[in-house]
Parts: C-alpha cells; sequence; structure tokens
C-alpha cells in the first residue's frame, strides 16, 4: 500500500553504538517535497560576514582527511564558498589547511594563539 505523496523507500545500515548490533531500517520519501533553491546562500553568508564588525574568521579545511564521499561533486562548491568567506573577512580572514592529524592539532594551537593576541579568550 502507498500512501498519497509518498513514492520510493530508502535503506540505511548501520551499526548501534550500544551493542555493536547492525541495525536496517527503511523509510519512504515524499514526492511532492521539491528541493529548495539554495543557490543564493552563499552570497546571505558573504553579506552577513561582510556586516559584522571586528569579525576574526578561521577556517580549518580537513576535507583531505575527512573521509566523507571523496568524489563527490559538491566539493568543489563547498571549497569555492570556504575561499570567498575566507575573502570576504579580509585581513580578519584566514583558511588553515589540515591533511593529517598533526595539522589538525597545530591548527587548533594556532587559533588559541590567534585568539589569545586579541583578547578574544578572555571573553570566553
Amino acid at each position: 500500500m502507498q500512501e498519497e505523496g509518498w513514492s520510493g523507500a530508502r535503506q540505511v545500515r548501520g551499526v548501534c553504538e550500544k551493542g555493536g548490533r547492525p541495525f536496517a531500517f527503511k523509510y519512504r520519501v515524499d514526492a511532492s517535497r521539491r528541493p529548495k533553491d539554495v543557490s543564493g546562500r552563499p552570497n546571505e553568508v558573504i553579506k552577513a560576514i561582510k556586516a559584522i564588525e571586528n569579525l576574526n574568521l578561521v577556517v580549518i579545511d580537513s576535507s583531505k582527511i575527512s573521509g566523507w564521499e571523496p568524489n563527490s561533486k559538491k566539493w568543489p562548491v563547498l571549497r569555492r564558498n570556504i575561499d570567498e568567506f575566507v575573502k570576504a573577512a579580509g585581513d580578519n580572514g584566514h583558511l588553515i589547511k589540515a591533511d593529517n592529524e598533526a595539522a589538525v592539532r597545530a591548527a587548533f594551537e594556532s587559533v588559541a594563539k590567534m585568539m589569545a593576541s586579541t583578547g578574544i579568550s578572555e571573553d570566553l
């Protein structure tokens, strides 16, 4: 039996954190839902970044070691958006690439030093 407005099904598989037992469940997909047009969202973020006075923006890019769908077509768009966000922050925008665990650790240490030099950490 198919409910009105629903079509298709997807199956999700995984392992429960507690007990480590495998599970699988199915859910239906609402065919009446239309994808939202989010093409303007990056520009909204850029506008917001430019509107915030004294904003310090730091992005740590660990995408190369993330393991999340390395062949996804979304990566180039995400990287381009991040570059634009950092650029929008001007001299207070920083992009730190971290391609291994040690680089991630060093990136966070670098952010801590930046925060200390601006007095931000005292406010937290």
